[in-house]
């Protein structure tokens, strides 16, 4: 019994079974508090949580966990070296079984979207599929040890994931929506889009964070991330940039739900200003006495709180 706990315990590490459940609130969130709640805005009766949807969700969990696997195949000697504890390759789990489960379940979550794609005829759907499996297969082979690419990666495919549901919605009522203005086109897409940018951003920041965090067994793994290439210093000065457009982006949210609406909604002001704004500028000011792994390892683990918080923001106020 302890060998199959073992065993399970090692798959959900390999697989970061807490960033693909994100992913899938991450995705239910958008669906139902935002792309819904525009959708009826502009007079479209939507089905709610249909089967259709959580077949989609699902091939996106697939898909990130085939690309989780991957990455840790190709990864395991810079994470012997940065994270020798959490390494379970030809540990517990054989290596070349990473590579199988990446095919497995890329190819698991692809043929889903193929068979959502066809019922909801909006073949336009497989993009997203395709381009993600095409990008998670090159950032762990090419692009990861490249400086920046690799996180420009990450980051397009954290917002990528925000706008799926969108796409998604644009398919299955794209009859009812044929006859729609652009205006009202943008009423259900302007928030997803600010979502999607936010995200991005925020993401930026923590592979930053993280190529500092595992710059020891990057360099000797030959890697060349922005750390090594560009040096400690202009890493932080690029991830404060990277947080002070996060800052102004929010600034801007903030500014306008002064000034453009009649009540004033002091709930999502003070959430955007205390929960989102104010941590955003402490991770941009710790970032630069943080010297050590364990340091840039909190500045991860806060920025992946501000962009939950910042879901959370939907569910409070948004519907």
């Amino acid at each position: 019994m302890y060998n199959i706990w073992k065993y399970l315990k090692a798959w959900s590490i390999l697989l970061r079974v807490e960033n693909l459940i994100m992913i899938a609130v991450a995705m239910w969130i958008m669906n139902s508090y935002v792309v819904n709640t525009k959708l009826q805005a502009i007079g479209i009766l939507v089905y709610g949580q249909n089967t259709a949807f959580w077949i989609l969700v699902v091939s996106v969990v697939l898909i990130a966990a085939g690309g989780y696997a991957i990455n840790d195949y190709f990864d395991i000697r810079t994470d012997e070296i940065n994270r020798p504890h959490r390494v379970i390759l030809n540990k517990v789990v054989k290596r070349r079984s990473a590579i199988v489960a990446h095919f497995c379940l890329s190819f698991c979550g692809l043929l889903l979207a193929v068979f959502l794609a066809f019922k909801v005829q909006y073949l336009r759907m497989l993009i997203y599929h395709g381009l993600a499996i095409m990008l998670l297969w090159t950032y762990s082979t090419h692009f990861k040890k490249n400086w920046l690419i690799g996180n420009i990666i990450i980051a397009l495919l954290s917002a990528a994931v925000l706008t799926v549901p969108l796409v998604y919605a644009f398919g299955l009522y794209k009859i009812k929506l044929d006859h729609f203005s652009v205006s009202q086109y943008w009423i259900v897409s302007k928030p997803i889009i600010l979502y999607a940018l936010f995200a991005f951003l925020i993401s930026f920041s923590r592979e930053l964070v993280k190529d500092l965090e595992d710059i020891k067994g990057d360099k000797i793994d030959g890697a060349n991330t922005f750390p090594i290439y560009a040096g400690v210093m202009p890493s932080k000065m690029l991830f404060t940039f990277s947080n002070v457009l996060s800052a102004v982006f929010l600034s801007f949210i903030l500014y306008n739900t002064i000034t453009y609406t009649t009540v004033k909604p002091i709930g999502p002001f003070l959430y955007i200003l205390f929960l989102l704004f104010c941590p955003i500028f402490v991770t941009a000011v710790l970032i630069w006495p943080s010297s050590s792994s364990r340091h840039f390892k909190y500045l991860s683990w806060a920025l992946k709180s501000i962009m939950f918080l910042g879901l959370l923001f939907a569910v409070l106020f948004i519907s």
